[in-house]
């Protein structure tokens, strides 16, 4: 059955270059970008981003955490240690302490929702799990890539990243310490390293624009339902 059920692969052949051997009910369409809808920020984000330089985005997305109070903690200092701003996503559970305002910090901005469509181009650079949407959407923003990786297909785009140009090799997350993000940080902005990464980020970007995921999908579908082919299985018992 898997050597002839229509497959619709959505992942881009410039991430996930195909083998030599899948077979040719596979189609790897690309990936399917939404039209992300208009966005309004909130005052005090678009304040924070137009007080200084470009900060570095930091968040694991879905990834679950034992103490996410710790890794807001361990994120703050490591971009403080490398001098950079920072726009840093808590793990789900996170919950804001009590502190009064002045207590709050300038250079950070804890943040509870945003597109990432919106706010990743304007980072310095991206530091993610290496999820799939992530990646895509991190690549697509055209800057600096770094991933801490968690498991499952996180090292895997880690290390596509690396092999584009766009980041570093991937770190792992259980290896994960204020240093050594510091220093991710650091290899990420530092100006001689980040046009390094800026240009292979820039070019997976076009590249990526250059796709048409959702159109070849529909395309696809169209085709085989068109064709009577082997989308609908005979489901009758009679």
């Amino acid at each position: 059955m898997l050597q002839t059920v229509p497959t619709l692969l959505t992942t881009s052949p410039l991430v996930t270059p195909p083998p030599g051997d899948w077979p040719g009910n596979i189609c790897q369409t690309g990936i399917w970008f939404d039209q992300s809808p208009a966005w309004d920020p909130p005052a005090e984000l678009s304040e924070f981003l137009a007080a200084g330089d470009p900060p570095v985005f930091i968040g694991f997305g879905s990834m679950p955490s034992a103490d996410p109070g710790a890794d807001v903690k361990l994120m703050t200092a490591a971009a403080r240690h490398a001098g950079r701003r920072a726009v840093i996503r808590p793990a789900y559970g996170w919950c804001e302490p009590e502190d009064s305002p002045e207590d709050s910090p300038e250079d950070v901005w804890l943040l509870r929702e945003a597109p990432y469509r919106w706010l990743f181009p304007q980072m310095a650079a991206i530091i993610h799990h290496g999820g799939a949407g992530t990646t895509a959407e991190a690549l697509l923003a055209g800057v600096p890539n770094g991933v801490v990786a968690f498991g499952v297909d996180q090292p895997y785009h880690g290390r596509r990243i690396r092999a584009l140009g766009a980041g570093p090799a991937p770190i792992k997350r259980s290896k994960l310490t204020a240093d050594r993000l510091a220093e991710l940080i650091t290899t990420l902005t530092r100006p001689a390293q980040a046009a390094q990464w800026l240009a292979g980020a820039t070019e997976a970007r076009t590249q990526l624009l250059q796709e048409r995921g959702l159109e070849v999908a529909v395309e696809r579908l169209s085709t085989l339902m068109t064709n009577g082919a082997p989308l609908a299985r005979n489901t009758s018992t009679e």
